[in-house]
């Protein structure tokens, strides 16, 4: 009975290789029988070799030198036939996830120093509360801004018609009037936007963000701005530290 494991760097793999040479999705190998194996690559970034030559998909056995990117793996340790465990051809960090297959036993889990995959998966809820808050910061004074303004209009609109109806149908006066009150009622308006409070929130909470949404390597902390964590986690690794991001 053939048995098909899936290798590469995401969680949803048969058989994962934490390395960053590793795709998310690098290769699909096939066992026919204990002697005679296919693997195929699944358009890997790096590429997937037999015997130092690429291959998109070839026919494969125990005693060919089969290489993920620059990781060279052991069919035996795949599919769980090793014995020996001192034979193993893997010195990278592995463990199986889905051992469910008959024949493939699970090795120890183990993680690499600079995974922070799910550290960082957790930036994206906190830059999403970042821009909730500031979008409802703006709403409130935008609400208020446009408010004061109406206000604003409204009396000295009648302030305006109250001096044009006193005023004397002659009057030079009453020709001066209407624009001025207009041009007032602008500069208020414009006054009346730039509200000190609201930046000192949007300051207060640009502060808050830059404290928290930073690379989850402690030893790197480098901070990522406002820059939204899609545009971040196109990425995969940090720029700085390497740290592994996504897959």
């Amino acid at each position: 009975m053939e048995k098909r494991v899936t290798v590469g760097r995401a969680a949803d793999n048969n058989f994962i290789i934490e390395q960053l040479a590793i795709s998310g999705h690098h290769a699909v190998i096939t066992m026919h029988d204990s002697e005679n194996f296919s693997i195929e690559d699944l358009g890997s970034t790096n590429g997937t070799y037999v015997n130092g030559n690429k291959v998109k998909s070839a026919r494969i056995t125990v005693h060919d030198k089969v290489k993920l990117g620059n990781v060279e793996i052991s069919l035996l340790k795949v599919f769980g036939l090793e014995t020996d465990p001192n034979k193993s051809a893997i010195k990278n960090i592995v463990n199986i996830v889905n051992p469910n297959l008959a024949g493939i036993n699970p090795t120890v889990k183990q993680k690499i120093p600079n995974d922070f995959r799910k550290e960082f998966a957790k930036l994206r809820e906190l830059h999403n509360q970042y821009t909730a808050k500031r979008q409802a910061i703006a709403k409130k004074y935008n609400m208020k801004m446009i408010q004061v303004r109406i206000l604003i209009s409204v009396l000295l609109g009648l302030a305006s018609f109250g001096i044009m109806t006193a005023l004397n149908e002659k009057s030079p006066l009453r020709y001066v009037i209407s624009p001025l009150v207009m041009g007032v009622t602008m500069g208020v308006s414009m006054m009346a936007g730039n509200n000190p409070k609201k930046e000192e929130e949007l300051k207060a909470l640009k502060i808050e963000l830059y404290k928290n949404y930073v690379c989850p390597n402690p030893k790197c902390k480098m901070q990522l701005g406002e820059k939204e964590w899609e545009l971040w986690a196109l990425n995969h690794t940090c720029p700085k530290c390497n740290a592994i991001w996504c897959d």
